[in-house]
């Protein structure tokens, strides 16, 4: 929300906390799947949605499995 967006920005700005570029990952976190989605909605039908959001899911969890060494 814009309340919590500006208190982020007051604390980068008086140095409480510093923004970091993180590496482009291939994967989309969970909270970005709808956002992905809204991006596909001209090619993805509505029942296909639900097929890449499991797709999407189980792309995480083998990464999580890649960095935890298992």
């Amino acid at each position: 929300d814009i309340e919590h967006a500006k208190e982020v920005l007051r604390k980068i700005e008086k140095g409480k906390t510093r923004e970091v570029e993180l590496p482009l990952q291939t994967i989309p976190s969970p909270f970005a799947y709808n956002i992905v989605l809204v991006g596909l909605s001209d090619v993805v039908l509505m029942e296909d949605r639900r097929a890449l959001i499991e797709q999407f899911h189980k792309m995480l969890l083998k990464r999580i499995k890649i960095l935890r060494g298992k």
